[in-house]
């Protein structure tokens, strides 16, 4: 298949990375697709609110430039597919139709649909289909007169695999903070787990961590989550274990792990037991020489009994 790719190298602004592209665009390569990427300027409308007056001449352009993208890449070869990970901040209703019926299907990925499906719920019926990885969104879709399509996320086995390193951690997490995610870190360390996390956010007094608390008094805010998705007193308890957790384990000094003092205590354990058994064959062995078992291992058969009362 020839496909045209829209898609941006990285989910996140503030560092260089090429995460969406080593999971979406090179398994389509590796598979013989013949893929043709084009990135103009997708990351930075992820942070424009679509339903603001700003994002409108800003999805204009990038609508006018997607369009005229895809119009090249098909002149240039018949398109099969068009696949993108946009959302509302990107395209017009009318640029995705005109795709559709001049071009090729078109398909969108986007995730975090749990708690941002605002910001695809706009365009979603207008994509012929739509890739969720979240089995719990895939309603939202639905009733948004989409047609969704659950698709688990995965990693490239070619930069994901298992390394031989020392275990440090009971479990990691890489990925910033934001929803619920602290509220699990909370949940684990406070049962003792030794978990760390790693990504943007995690520092006390890093802020909101990727999600944008709604302004206004708290009705406001409540009516501002329910829209987006997010129960209000889910947010709140999240706000408050972030809280807890950064009072309770920030800066903490490491501390051995489940599995690791598990390993020490089995390791304890069967050395104790070497020790016994140690004690034990000198026992027996001293026995030996009273009871003139004549054992070729020097081991006493049982038959008369050591001064510790030990028997085989």
């Amino acid at each position: 298949m020839r496909i045209f790719l829209a898609l941006a190298n990285s989910p996140n602004p503030s560092f260089a990375s090429n995460l969406w592209k080593w999971n979406l665009h090179d398994p389509l390569v590796e598979l013989g697709h013949d893929v043709v990427l084009w990135d103009g300027g997708i990351q930075p409308l992820f942070d424009v609110d679509p339903k603001r007056p700003e994002c409108e001449p800003l999805r204009a352009r990038f609508g006018e430039a997607f369009l005229a993208a895809v119009n090249d890449a098909h002149r240039a070869g018949r398109l099969d597919l068009v696949l993108t990970y946009v959302s509302d901040s990107h395209l017009e209703p009318a640029v995705i139709q005109r795709v559709r019926t001049d071009v090729a299907p078109i398909v969108n990925f986007f995730c975090n649909n749990v708690h941002q499906f605002h910001l695809v719920e706009r365009t979603a019926r207008d994509f012929d289909r739509c890739l969720v990885p979240e089995a719990d969104a895939i309603a939202k879709y639905r009733r948004a007169g989409a047609t969704p399509i659950f698709w688990p996320m995965a990693a490239n086995p070619k930069y994901y695999h298992p390394v031989e390193t020392p275990v440090r951690y009971d479990a990691t997490f890489a990925g910033q903070r934001y929803a619920d995610r602290g509220s699990l870190m909370l949940a684990l360390l406070d049962h003792g787990v030794a978990a760390h996390a790693f990504g943007q956010s995690w520092l006390p007094g890093s802020g909101g961590g990727g999600e944008r608390g709604p302004e206004g008094g708290a009705l406001s805010r409540s009516l501002s989550l329910l829209v987006r998705g997010r129960n209000p007193l889910r947010a709140r308890r999240d706000t408050l274990d972030w809280r807890r957790l950064a009072e309770r384990h920030a800066c903490e000094p490491a501390r051995p792990g489940i599995r690791r003092r598990v390993r020490e205590a089995l390791q304890r354990a069967a050395s104790a037991s070497a020790s016994r058994s140690s004690a034990t064959r000198i026992a027996r062995c001293a026995s030996s020489d009273r009871c003139g078992c004549a054992s070729s291992r020097g081991r006493c058969r049982g038959r008369s009994t050591s001064p510790a009362g030990w028997r085989r």
